[in-house]
C-alpha cells in the first residue's frame, strides 16, 4: 500500500521528468512499473550490450598487462563498459539524481512503495552514489542455523534490516557498495568524476565501486532494505556466461 507520504512526493514531482539509463536489453515491466509508482515521465537512455572482444581500451589492456596480472572475463569487462557508458550520458544531465537500471532489475514490494519518496529525498541522503539492492541470490533473511553462527551483533543487524526497516521510510549504510551492479541512483558530478576513471579490467565494477566507496568523502552509500533485486534469469549480456 502506498503511504501518504509516497504520494505527497509523487505530487510534487510529477511534472518533472525522471531520467532513467538502462544497461542490457529494455526492462519494459520495470520502466513501467518507474513511471506509475513515480508518476513521472521518464527520459530513457539505452545501453546495449557491449562486447568486449570488440572494444579497442579491452584489447589494449589485454595485450600490455603484467603477465602476473590477469584480466576479468568478456562478459564482467562487458559489464564494467556499458556502466562506463551510462556514466557518460549521466554526466550530462541536469537532474539531481540519475537512476541506472541492468537488464534484470526488478522492483521490490518494498520498493514499490518507497521509490517514490527515496527520488523526492535523494538530496537529503547527501550522497554521490546509492545502491539500491542486491543480487536475489543473497537471501533477505539467513536460514535459522545460519543465523545462530553469525555474532550477535551481525545477527541483530540482519534481522533489523531484514524484519524491522520494512516498515519505515529507506535508511542507507554509508561506506558500502554490495556486490551487484543492478540498480543505482547517481549524480551527475560523480558520474562525471568516474567517467574521467581509466577503466580497470582487473576487477569487476561492483568491486571497483566498492574500493571506492571505503572512502568517506567519495559519498557511496547503499539502502538497507532493497528496492530493487535481480530477477534471477539469465543475464542477457551474450558474454556473462564467462564469468
Amino acid at each position: 500500500m502506498v503511504n501518504s507520504q509516497t504520494k505527497l512526493a509523487k505530487g510534487n514531482f510529477q511534472n518533472e521528468k525522471l531520467q532513467v539509463i538502462t544497461i542490457g536489453s529494455r526492462p519494459v515491466e520495470t520502466l513501467s512499473q518507474v513511471k506509475g509508482i513515480t508518476n513521472r515521465e521518464l527520459h530513457i537512455s539505452y545501453v546495449p550490450f557491449i562486447h568486449a572482444k570488440q572494444e579497442p581500451n579491452y584489447l589494449h589492456f589485454q595485450v600490455n598487462k603484467s603477465p602476473n596480472l590477469n584480466q576479468i572475463s568478456p562478459g564482467a569487462a562487458g559489464c564494467l563498459i556499458a556502466h562506463s557508458k551510462a556514466w557518460g550520458i549521466a554526466r550530462e544531465s541536469n537532474s539531481k539524481c540519475i537512476l541506472i537500471l541492468e537488464d534484470d532489475a526488478v522492483l521490490t514490494k518494498y520498493g514499490k512503495s518507497n521509490l517514490g519518496n527515496l527520488l523526492a529525498n535523494f538530496t537529503s541522503y547527501n550522497v554521490n552514489l546509492l545502491h539500491l539492492g542486491h543480487p536475489l541470490k543473497a537471501p533477505l533473511l539467513p536460514t535459522p542455523r545460519k543465523l545462530f553462527d553469525l555474532s550477535l551483533h551481525v545477527a541483530t543487524k540482519t534481522i533489523y534490516e531484514s524484519v524491522i526497516l520494512k516498515f519505515v521510510q529507506p535508511k542507507i549504510a554509508r561506506n558500502q557498495f554490495p556486490p551487484s551492479s543492478h540498480a543505482y541512483l547517481i549524480s551527475p558530478t560523480f558520474a562525471d568524476a568516474l567517467y574521467s576513471i581509466p577503466l580497470n579490467f582487473g576487477m569487476p565494477i561492483d568491486v571497483s565501486i566498492g574500493a571506492l566507496a571505503q572512502v568517506k568523502q567519495h559519498k557511496i552509500a547503499r539502502v538497507r532494505t532493497p528496492l530493487f533485486l535481480q530477477s534471477g534469469r539469465p543475464s542477457t549480456f551474450p558474454e556473462r556466461q564467462d564469468n
